[in-house]
């Protein structure tokens, strides 16, 4: 080979190492620098999207993710999110993740940033209603029952609530569509707690072939009252029957419970309304029978179920029927 040519060969490999050869030879390119930050999901009040001090309430269990970075917020709506690439990027909440009723937008942020960053969810609320308080609406079973641990509850899992009393001892579905508006009104609730159904049974006209009489219209009034004032309506199944106790709590009490549970969840779907299934909750109980002090009235071991299913309602977003 002559000096010529092996000069060419000994260029043509210099150039080729150069431009790296074979794949995987040489330097890679510089990758792209990552950060952590911590986002912070808070019930925005006031909807001007900063986290001001009267703003207590935080929400657990949210999904954030950006740039295909995901993490859950725990019980002080914190979600650290770790390996963030750096530039303009765009923080999201799964919609399904957020408690019933909250709705959050996106939120634009450039990478890397400092502190927390607020990520703010409203609630579709009137204009006069009193934030994070509660109205249980309902008979007997609602009157000075559930409330306190449904208020202790809501109170360790948001950071603020107030449960106030509106049962009325001994009152059909009826008369409570005659007085939700006054109650309303008065309480001005964030939400509505609509437990009625229970005393119908003893109206003639509810057993017969009237059925379901005049309950589903009525708790479609207390229904459509909250909604006007832009109070948020959770509506409860009528609990269980404590079959056999007495000669009021007979077998097919309870089989007429049943049937208007499935209208009353018809109504809920219907209106578009979060349902609180106190009827499946104490049904399915270890000792369902143990949760009472007569035909229909809950003790504390009752009581406490209810309130359970309130708070479970009022906090996790049901699958889609």
């Amino acid at each position: 080979m002559s000096l010529r040519t092996t000069g060419i060969l000994a260029a043509a490999a210099l150039v080729a190492g150069a431009c790296g050869g074979k794949s995987g030879d040489g330097p890679s390119g510089p990758s792209t620098p990552t950060h952590n930050f911590t986002a912070f999901v808070f019930y925005d009040e006031n909807g001007n999207g900063a986290a001001d001090p009267p703003e207590v309430v935080k929400i657990p269990n949210a999904t954030v993710s950006i740039a295909g970075v995901t993490a859950r917020t725990d019980g002080t709506g914190r979600a650290a999110l770790t390996g963030v690439k750096a530039g303009q990027q765009t923080l999201t909440i799964t919609p399904d993740s957020l408690p019933p009723y909250f709705t959050a937008a996106s939120v634009p942020l450039t990478v890397p940033t400092v502190g927390d960053v607020a990520v703010p969810v409203q609630l579709p609320l009137g204009i006069a209603i009193v934030k994070n308080k509660y109205m249980a609406f309902g008979d007997s079973i609602s009157f000075g029952t559930y409330e306190e641990p449904l208020q202790a509850l809501l109170r360790a899992h948001f950071g603020t609530a107030q449960v106030v009393d509106e049962g009325v001892s001994g009152t059909r579905s009826d008369a409570g569509a005659r007085r939700v508006a006054d109650s309303l009104a008065y309480a001005r609730p964030a939400y509505t707690l609509i437990l009625y159904g229970t005393n119908d049974w003893n109206e003639q006209s509810c057993k017969d072939d009237r059925f379901p009489c005049y309950t589903i219209e009525s708790l479609r009034s207390m229904i459509r009252e909250a909604k006007f004032i832009g109070s948020l309506p959770i509506l409860g199944t009528i609990p269980p029957v404590n079959v056999g106790f007495n000669e009021q709590a007979p077998a097919e009490r309870e089989e007429w419970v049943k049937r208007m549970n499935e209208e009353i969840k018809k109504l809920a779907r219907a209106e578009g309304v979060v349902v609180a299934d106190i009827h499946k909750a104490m049904s399915s109980a270890p000792s369902p029978r143990a949760l009472y002090i007569d035909y229909v009235h809950p003790n504390s071991q009752g009581i406490s179920v209810i309130a359970q299913e309130f708070f479970k309602a009022i906090t996790q977003r049901q699958p889609a029927s």
